[in-house]
């Protein structure tokens, strides 16, 4: 453990380590308090509140509209919607009276949001599609969210899909718990919005931070005293490797609570328990999980991604001797599949949907349609991500080891 602590202290003795560290907690603040502020609640006044306030107070006008959604929950929310639309604020070209009638919406806007995703058309979202609505339609809530994605599949996404991988997505739909139970969730919205970008950013950071553990022998010219030491071969080597995958975990963890720490604790943690399906963010997944489900595999997921990313660049710094280089490689496999993902190449989704990368966004992953094929078992990527990857990473230990251990000094 000494010695593990001793080459953890090697790398924050580094000028670089000691500047990544320190933007690292800037940017996971940054990170948290934007968020927070990125939600408003608009008074009766038209009048825009932004911050902690703003939350608790979108957070209490939401409450009442809490409860299931059953058909006559549905209808009073198309039927206040229908009234509220006929207004004089709404009719008014007035933005602040606009605005008035928008707050009056505040409430039950998440259900519209619902509505609109279920009665508008699949592949692209209407935001009015819930204003044409009529109180007859909450019946079909359901039925519709089913007949939306069956014709998605048989026309625009006809060629995407086997007839397996179709049926799949439908019983998938159809097994939704009915009816849902809504809740106010802003805080995990904006913490499930948030959490790619952060993430990616750690991952990076991390790469950086552990990329020269294996290489600063060679740069300091002691690697010949380094070999030739007693357990230079065995033990400092296995140090190396659990300084790198402290470094990974301490700086994952203690990033990711306490930026979750900062949205939920200003914004609450309301709608935990709730199905992904009952908040917009969700609406369309085909993974029937809880919000509190998600924001686990968005945690265990994401640090599955950091410390192989991690222990990529400790691979290649220990094979090549070169810090650069090592924190280039996975700068490069986190970056360049977004950068494929937007060129329209048959088949490629699906390739990219099962690179490493994909672990540092499983909120975005659960919104996907990737499917794969297992001898008539058909999954999403997400399961396939989280089973091969940390594999990868207990594969990846070893050869590490291997690799560094039979270093030749020149």
């Amino acid at each position: 453990m000494a010695v593990v602590c001793y080459e953890i202290r090697k790398v924050f003795l580094r000028t670089g380590s000691q500047i990544a560290a320190a933007i690292c907690a800037i940017v996971v603040i940054l990170f948290g308090v934007m968020s927070v502020n990125s939600i408003f609640f608009v008074d009766d006044q038209g009048n825009h509140i932004t911050g902690i306030q703003g939350a608790r107070l979108l957070a209490a006008a939401k409450e009442p509209w809490e409860g299931p959604l059953t058909a006559e929950r549905l209808a009073l929310v198309i039927e206040t919607n229908q009234k509220e639309n006929a207004s004089p604020q709404a009719l008014s070209e007035d933005i602040t009276q606009n605005n008035i009638s928008y707050g009056r919406k505040q409430g039950y806007s998440d259900i519209l949001l619902l509505l609109s995703d279920a009665f508008g058309d699949f592949s692209y979202f209407d935001y009015y599609a819930a204003d044409r609505l009529t109180v007859d339609d909450a019946d079909n809530f359901y039925r519709q969210r089913v007949l939306s994605l069956t014709e998605w599949l048989y026309t625009k996404a006809d060629s995407r899909f086997s007839p397996a991988e179709k049926e799949f997505l439908i019983q998938q739909f159809e097994n939704v718990r009915q009816p849902l139970y809504y809740a106010a969730a802003d805080g995990w919205d904006q913490l499930f919005y948030t959490a790619p970008s952060l993430i990616t950013v750690l991952a990076i950071m991390c790469g950086f931070l552990v990329s020269g553990i294996f290489s600063c022998e060679k740069q300091w010219k002691c690697d010949a005293v380094f070999f030739s030491s007693f357990h230079g071969r065995k033990k400092a080597c296995k140090a190396k490797i659990g300084a790198g995958v402290a470094i990974a975990t301490i700086i994952y963890w203690a990033s990711m609570l306490l930026c979750s720490g900062i949205i939920l604790g200003c914004m609450g943690a309301g709608g935990a328990n709730t199905m992904i399906q009952a908040q917009f963010f969700g609406s369309d997944s085909f993974y029937n999980i809880t919000v509190w489900q998600e924001f686990l595999l968005i945690l265990f997921g994401g640090y599955a991604g950091c410390l192989f990313f991690a222990l990529l660049a400790m691979l290649v710094s220990a094979k090549s001797g070169s810090a650069i280089f090592a924190v280039t490689i996975p700068f490069i496999l986190i970056l360049l599949p977004q950068f494929l993902s937007n060129m329209e190449i048959p088949k490629l989704d699906r390739l990219l949907g099962i690179l490493p990368d994909q672990l540092l966004s499983v909120s975005l992953v659960l919104g996907g349609y990737n499917l794969y094929d297992f001898a008539g078992k058909i999954v999403g990527a997400l399961p396939i991500l989280l089973v091969v990857y940390p594999a990868l990473c207990l594969v990846l230990l070893p050869v590490i080891y291997t690799i560094y251990k039979k270093t030749v000094v020149r």
